[in-house]
Protein backbone atom coordinates (compact mmCIF):
# COMPACT_ATOMS: atom_id res chain seq x y z
CA UNK A 1 0.00 0.00 0.00
CA UNK A 2 1.23 3.47 -0.83
CA UNK A 3 1.57 5.81 2.12
CA UNK A 4 1.37 9.58 1.76
CA UNK A 5 2.01 11.48 4.97
CA UNK A 6 0.85 15.07 5.02
CA UNK A 7 1.04 18.01 7.39
CA UNK A 8 -1.07 21.14 6.99
CA UNK A 9 -0.66 24.39 8.87
CA UNK A 10 -2.58 25.32 10.94
CA UNK A 11 -5.20 22.69 10.13
CA UNK A 12 -5.52 19.30 11.80
CA UNK A 13 -2.82 16.85 10.75
CA UNK A 14 -4.05 14.05 8.54
CA UNK A 15 -2.93 10.83 6.90
CA UNK A 16 -4.11 10.49 3.30
CA UNK A 17 -4.91 6.80 2.87
CA UNK A 18 -3.62 5.17 -0.28
CA UNK A 19 -6.81 3.38 -1.27
CA UNK A 20 -9.23 6.28 -0.98
CA UNK A 21 -10.83 7.56 -4.20
CA UNK A 22 -9.49 10.87 -5.48
CA UNK A 23 -12.65 12.73 -4.53
CA UNK A 24 -12.30 11.88 -0.86
CA UNK A 25 -8.73 13.16 -0.79
CA UNK A 26 -9.83 16.65 -1.81
CA UNK A 27 -10.47 19.22 0.92
CA UNK A 28 -12.16 22.61 0.81
CA UNK A 29 -9.02 24.24 -0.55
CA UNK A 30 -9.23 25.54 -4.09
CA UNK A 31 -8.65 23.03 -6.86
CA UNK A 32 -6.38 24.61 -9.48
CA UNK A 33 -6.03 23.82 -13.15
CA UNK A 34 -2.63 23.02 -14.63
CA UNK A 35 -1.39 22.57 -18.17
CA UNK A 36 -3.22 20.38 -20.68
CA UNK A 37 -2.39 16.71 -20.99
CA UNK A 38 -1.44 16.86 -24.62
CA UNK A 39 0.01 14.16 -26.85
CA UNK A 40 3.80 13.72 -26.72
CA UNK A 41 5.61 16.38 -28.71
CA UNK A 42 9.16 17.58 -29.28
CA UNK A 43 10.30 13.99 -29.53
CA UNK A 44 8.75 12.97 -26.22
CA UNK A 45 7.67 9.38 -25.69
CA UNK A 46 4.98 10.22 -23.09
CA UNK A 47 3.12 13.23 -21.68
CA UNK A 48 5.02 15.18 -18.99
CA UNK A 49 3.90 17.97 -16.67
CA UNK A 50 6.46 20.74 -17.02
CA UNK A 51 6.96 24.25 -15.66
CA UNK A 52 8.16 25.68 -18.98
CA UNK A 53 11.34 27.59 -19.71
CA UNK A 54 12.85 29.57 -16.78
CA UNK A 55 12.39 33.31 -16.71
CA UNK A 56 15.33 35.60 -17.42
CA UNK A 57 17.21 36.28 -14.18
CA UNK A 58 15.17 33.70 -12.27
CA UNK A 59 16.54 32.90 -8.80
CA UNK A 60 15.73 30.04 -6.45
CA UNK A 61 15.68 30.12 -2.65
CA UNK A 62 15.32 26.92 -0.61
CA UNK A 63 14.45 26.29 3.04
CA UNK A 64 14.83 23.10 5.04
CA UNK A 65 11.61 21.26 5.90
CA UNK A 66 11.58 22.32 9.60
CA UNK A 67 11.98 25.97 8.60
CA UNK A 68 9.37 25.69 5.87
CA UNK A 69 6.75 23.75 7.82
CA UNK A 70 7.47 24.89 11.38
CA UNK A 71 7.62 22.74 14.50
CA UNK A 72 9.72 19.64 15.02
CA UNK A 73 7.29 16.73 14.79
CA UNK A 74 4.33 15.66 12.69
CA UNK A 75 1.77 13.53 14.50
CA UNK A 76 -0.33 11.46 12.13
CA UNK A 77 -3.17 8.97 12.07
CA UNK A 78 -4.29 9.19 15.68
CA UNK A 79 -0.76 9.03 17.02
CA UNK A 80 0.21 5.82 15.22
CA UNK A 81 2.78 7.53 12.99
CA UNK A 82 5.24 10.23 14.03
CA UNK A 83 7.52 12.00 11.56
CA UNK A 84 10.28 13.98 13.27
CA UNK A 85 11.01 16.95 11.02
CA UNK A 86 14.46 17.33 12.57
CA UNK A 87 15.28 13.97 10.98
CA UNK A 88 14.58 15.60 7.60
CA UNK A 89 16.57 18.83 8.03
CA UNK A 90 18.86 17.88 5.15
CA UNK A 91 15.89 18.16 2.76
CA UNK A 92 15.00 21.65 1.54
CA UNK A 93 12.28 23.01 -0.73
CA UNK A 94 12.08 26.13 -2.87
CA UNK A 95 9.70 29.01 -2.35
CA UNK A 96 6.67 29.10 -4.62
CA UNK A 97 7.35 32.78 -5.31
CA UNK A 98 10.39 31.69 -7.30
CA UNK A 99 8.06 30.33 -9.97
CA UNK A 100 9.82 26.97 -10.14
CA UNK A 101 9.22 24.60 -7.22
CA UNK A 102 11.88 21.98 -6.49
CA UNK A 103 13.33 19.90 -3.66
CA UNK A 104 16.98 19.16 -2.79
CA UNK A 105 19.10 17.02 -0.44
CA UNK A 106 22.21 17.96 1.55
CA UNK A 107 24.59 15.01 1.00
CA UNK A 108 27.80 16.43 2.45
CA UNK A 109 29.08 19.37 4.52
CA UNK A 110 29.02 21.60 1.43
CA UNK A 111 27.28 19.39 -1.16
CA UNK A 112 23.71 19.53 -2.44
CA UNK A 113 22.07 17.04 -4.81
CA UNK A 114 18.97 17.82 -6.89
CA UNK A 115 17.55 17.50 -10.40
CA UNK A 116 19.48 19.24 -13.16
CA UNK A 117 16.34 20.69 -14.74
CA UNK A 118 15.64 22.56 -11.46
CA UNK A 119 18.72 24.75 -11.96
CA UNK A 120 19.08 24.55 -15.75
CA UNK A 121 19.01 28.11 -17.12
CA UNK A 122 18.54 26.56 -20.59
CA UNK A 123 21.04 28.85 -22.24
CA UNK A 124 21.06 27.94 -25.92
CA UNK A 125 24.35 27.30 -27.77
CA UNK A 126 26.30 30.47 -28.59
CA UNK A 127 24.24 32.46 -26.08
CA UNK A 128 26.07 34.16 -23.23
CA UNK A 129 25.06 33.69 -19.61
CA UNK A 130 25.46 31.13 -16.82
CA UNK A 131 24.35 27.55 -17.41
CA UNK A 132 22.66 27.30 -14.02
CA UNK A 133 20.23 29.51 -12.13
CA UNK A 134 21.30 31.47 -9.08
CA UNK A 135 20.20 29.75 -5.86
CA UNK A 136 20.48 29.94 -2.08
CA UNK A 137 19.41 27.61 0.74
CA UNK A 138 18.77 27.82 4.49
CA UNK A 139 19.06 24.75 6.72
CA UNK A 140 18.85 26.51 10.11
CA UNK A 141 17.25 29.73 11.30
CA UNK A 142 19.39 32.84 11.52
CA UNK A 143 22.48 33.91 9.64
CA UNK A 144 22.92 34.36 5.95
CA UNK A 145 21.65 31.73 3.52
CA UNK A 146 24.15 29.44 1.83
CA UNK A 147 24.97 30.31 -1.76
CA UNK A 148 24.79 27.38 -4.20
CA UNK A 149 27.18 26.95 -7.11
CA UNK A 150 25.64 24.21 -9.23
CA UNK A 151 26.90 22.06 -12.09
CA UNK A 152 25.12 19.65 -14.41
CA UNK A 153 26.63 16.56 -15.97
CA UNK A 154 27.95 16.47 -19.51
CA UNK A 155 25.57 13.59 -20.18
CA UNK A 156 22.69 15.98 -19.43
CA UNK A 157 24.00 19.12 -21.13
CA UNK A 158 24.79 17.44 -24.44
CA UNK A 159 21.09 17.04 -25.20
CA UNK A 160 18.95 19.81 -26.63
CA UNK A 161 16.74 22.07 -24.55
CA UNK A 162 13.05 22.31 -25.39
CA UNK A 163 10.42 24.98 -25.01
CA UNK A 164 8.24 22.89 -22.70
CA UNK A 165 10.93 22.56 -20.01
CA UNK A 166 11.09 18.75 -20.04
CA UNK A 167 14.40 17.44 -18.60
CA UNK A 168 16.98 17.19 -21.36
CA UNK A 169 17.60 13.53 -20.52
CA UNK A 170 17.17 10.94 -17.77
CA UNK A 171 20.65 11.87 -16.47
CA UNK A 172 18.73 14.56 -14.59
CA UNK A 173 21.03 15.35 -11.66
CA UNK A 174 23.01 18.35 -10.52
CA UNK A 175 25.57 18.77 -7.75
CA UNK A 176 26.02 22.10 -6.01
CA UNK A 177 28.81 23.39 -3.78
CA UNK A 178 27.79 25.64 -0.89
CA UNK A 179 29.88 28.66 -0.02
CA UNK A 180 30.59 27.29 3.48
CA UNK A 181 30.13 24.21 5.63
CA UNK A 182 26.70 23.39 7.10
CA UNK A 183 26.88 22.68 10.84
CA UNK A 184 24.56 20.74 13.17
CA UNK A 185 22.67 18.96 10.39
CA UNK A 186 22.92 15.22 9.64
CA UNK A 187 23.80 14.86 5.98
CA UNK A 188 21.98 12.29 3.87
CA UNK A 189 24.12 9.41 2.55
CA UNK A 190 24.03 8.32 -1.08
CA UNK A 191 24.43 4.76 -2.41
CA UNK A 192 25.83 4.13 -5.87
CA UNK A 193 25.61 0.34 -5.88
CA UNK A 194 21.84 -0.01 -5.44
CA UNK A 195 20.69 -1.15 -8.87
CA UNK A 196 17.00 -1.70 -8.23
CA UNK A 197 14.75 -3.88 -10.34
CA UNK A 198 11.02 -4.01 -10.99
CA UNK A 199 8.86 -4.39 -7.82
CA UNK A 200 11.49 -2.92 -5.47
CA UNK A 201 9.79 -0.38 -3.19
CA UNK A 202 11.32 3.09 -2.94
CA UNK A 203 10.47 6.06 -0.72
CA UNK A 204 9.90 9.41 -2.45
CA UNK A 205 10.10 12.71 -0.60
CA UNK A 206 8.93 16.12 -1.75
CA UNK A 207 6.89 19.23 -1.07
CA UNK A 208 4.89 19.74 -4.22
CA UNK A 209 1.20 19.83 -4.98
CA UNK A 210 -1.42 17.41 -3.71
CA UNK A 211 -4.66 15.84 -4.93
CA UNK A 212 -3.40 15.53 -8.48
CA UNK A 213 -6.16 14.66 -10.93
CA UNK A 214 -7.45 15.20 -14.45
CA UNK A 215 -10.28 17.49 -15.50
CA UNK A 216 -13.04 16.59 -17.94
CA UNK A 217 -11.29 18.70 -20.59
CA UNK A 218 -8.02 16.77 -20.12
CA UNK A 219 -5.99 19.16 -18.01
CA UNK A 220 -4.04 18.43 -14.85
CA UNK A 221 -5.83 19.51 -11.64
CA UNK A 222 -4.21 19.95 -8.24
CA UNK A 223 -4.08 21.79 -4.93
CA UNK A 224 -0.99 23.83 -4.20
CA UNK A 225 0.30 21.72 -1.29
CA UNK A 226 2.63 24.53 -0.27
CA UNK A 227 2.41 23.56 3.40
CA UNK A 228 2.51 19.81 2.98
CA UNK A 229 5.28 17.28 3.48
CA UNK A 230 4.90 14.26 1.20
CA UNK A 231 6.56 10.93 1.95
CA UNK A 232 5.31 8.18 -0.35
CA UNK A 233 6.26 4.57 -0.98
CA UNK A 234 5.77 2.99 -4.40
CA UNK A 235 7.15 -0.10 -6.16
CA UNK A 236 9.20 0.38 -9.31
CA UNK A 237 6.92 -0.49 -12.24
CA UNK A 238 9.50 -0.33 -15.04
CA UNK A 239 13.21 0.34 -15.55
CA UNK A 240 15.39 1.58 -18.42
CA UNK A 241 12.89 4.23 -19.51
CA UNK A 242 13.50 7.36 -21.60
CA UNK A 243 11.19 10.33 -22.10
CA UNK A 244 12.94 11.71 -25.17
CA UNK A 245 13.82 9.90 -28.35
CA UNK A 246 17.48 8.91 -28.77
CA UNK A 247 18.41 9.82 -25.18
CA UNK A 248 19.71 7.08 -22.81
CA UNK A 249 16.99 4.92 -21.23
CA UNK A 250 17.97 5.37 -17.57
CA UNK A 251 14.77 6.17 -15.68
CA UNK A 252 13.07 4.05 -13.04
CA UNK A 253 9.30 4.51 -13.30
CA UNK A 254 6.53 4.14 -10.72
CA UNK A 255 2.79 4.02 -11.33
CA UNK A 256 -0.02 5.63 -9.32
CA UNK A 257 -3.46 4.55 -10.53
CA UNK A 258 -6.92 6.04 -10.07
CA UNK A 259 -7.42 5.04 -6.43
CA UNK A 260 -4.05 6.23 -5.19
CA UNK A 261 -2.65 9.68 -4.56
CA UNK A 262 0.51 9.94 -6.70
CA UNK A 263 3.78 9.55 -4.83
CA UNK A 264 5.24 12.43 -6.86
CA UNK A 265 3.59 15.71 -7.71
CA UNK A 266 4.52 18.97 -9.41
CA UNK A 267 7.18 20.59 -7.20
CA UNK A 268 8.72 17.35 -5.93
CA UNK A 269 11.39 17.45 -8.66
CA UNK A 270 14.90 17.07 -7.29
CA UNK A 271 13.79 15.40 -4.08
CA UNK A 272 15.53 12.23 -2.91
CA UNK A 273 14.57 8.70 -3.86
CA UNK A 274 15.25 6.64 -0.72
CA UNK A 275 15.91 2.92 -0.18
CA UNK A 276 16.56 1.13 3.14
CA UNK A 277 20.19 0.45 4.03
CA UNK A 278 21.21 -2.97 5.42
CA UNK A 279 21.53 -1.51 8.92
CA UNK A 280 17.97 -0.22 8.94
CA UNK A 281 18.71 3.36 7.92
CA UNK A 282 18.02 5.05 4.60
CA UNK A 283 20.09 5.89 1.55
CA UNK A 284 19.58 8.30 -1.35
CA UNK A 285 19.58 6.12 -4.49
CA UNK A 286 18.01 8.50 -7.00
CA UNK A 287 16.46 11.89 -7.75
CA UNK A 288 12.82 12.73 -8.51
CA UNK A 289 12.81 13.91 -12.12
CA UNK A 290 9.41 14.07 -13.83
CA UNK A 291 5.70 13.29 -13.65
CA UNK A 292 3.07 12.74 -16.30
CA UNK A 293 -0.26 11.13 -17.03
CA UNK A 294 -0.25 7.63 -18.44
CA UNK A 295 -1.44 7.16 -22.05
CA UNK A 296 -4.74 5.65 -20.83
CA UNK A 297 -5.51 8.19 -18.08
CA UNK A 298 -8.92 9.92 -18.00
CA UNK A 299 -10.71 12.23 -15.57
CA UNK A 300 -12.73 9.27 -14.33
CA UNK A 301 -9.69 7.02 -13.99
CA UNK A 302 -6.62 9.25 -13.50
CA UNK A 303 -3.26 7.50 -13.46
CA UNK A 304 0.25 8.89 -13.43
CA UNK A 305 3.84 7.85 -14.00
CA UNK A 306 6.68 9.18 -11.84
CA UNK A 307 10.13 9.17 -13.44
CA UNK A 308 13.20 8.75 -11.22
CA UNK A 309 16.86 9.28 -12.15
CA UNK A 310 18.95 6.53 -10.47
CA UNK A 311 22.42 7.19 -9.04
CA UNK A 312 23.59 3.69 -9.97
CA UNK A 313 24.32 4.63 -13.58
CA UNK A 314 27.73 5.08 -15.17
CA UNK A 315 26.59 8.58 -16.19
CA UNK A 316 26.14 9.69 -12.59
CA UNK A 317 29.30 7.98 -11.33
CA UNK A 318 31.38 9.69 -14.03
CA UNK A 319 29.82 13.07 -13.22
CA UNK A 320 30.31 12.54 -9.48
CA UNK A 321 34.00 11.63 -9.75
CA UNK A 322 34.74 14.60 -12.00
CA UNK A 323 32.84 17.02 -9.75
CA UNK A 324 34.50 15.80 -6.54
CA UNK A 325 37.99 15.96 -8.09
CA UNK A 326 37.64 19.69 -8.84
CA UNK A 327 37.97 20.28 -5.11
CA UNK A 328 36.42 22.71 -2.67
CA UNK A 329 36.57 26.26 -4.00
CA UNK A 330 38.45 24.92 -7.03
CA UNK A 331 41.35 23.53 -4.95
CA UNK A 332 41.95 20.01 -6.27
CA UNK A 333 44.08 19.14 -3.23
CA UNK A 334 40.92 19.31 -1.09
CA UNK A 335 38.30 17.09 -2.79
CA UNK A 336 34.67 17.92 -2.30
CA UNK A 337 32.99 15.60 0.23
CA UNK A 338 29.92 13.45 -0.43
CA UNK A 339 28.56 11.03 2.17
CA UNK A 340 28.55 7.48 0.85
CA UNK A 341 31.17 8.23 -1.82
CA UNK A 342 34.38 9.58 -0.25
CA UNK A 343 33.07 9.90 3.30
CA UNK A 344 31.76 6.84 5.16
CA UNK A 345 28.33 6.78 6.73
CA UNK A 346 28.17 7.50 10.43
CA UNK A 347 31.17 9.82 10.60
CA UNK A 348 31.73 13.54 10.07
CA UNK A 349 28.00 14.20 10.19
CA UNK A 350 27.01 11.59 7.56
CA UNK A 351 23.86 9.60 8.25
CA UNK A 352 24.37 6.02 9.42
Amino acid sequence: MERIYTRKIPAVLVLVAALLPYQTVLTNEEVKTGPPIKPPDEGLTAPVWTSGRPKAGEKLSFQSLPLKLGGTKIQLSGGTVVVDLLDWRAIAVSDASDGKMCTLSLVGPRTVLLAAHCVDSQVVPNQSGPQTLSATVRFVAGGNPYKMKCEMSKDYLKWNINDSGVPRSAADYALCELDRRVQDVTYETIALNVNLQVSAVVTLVGHGCESLGISSDDRYTFKDGLRILRIGERPIEAIAISLKEKTPALYWRTLSESDREPALCFGDSGGPVMFPSPGGGRRVVGVNSALGATPTATHLQPSFYSYLSPLSTKEFESFLKEWVAKGEDGNSTHPRVICGFNMKSGIQGCRM
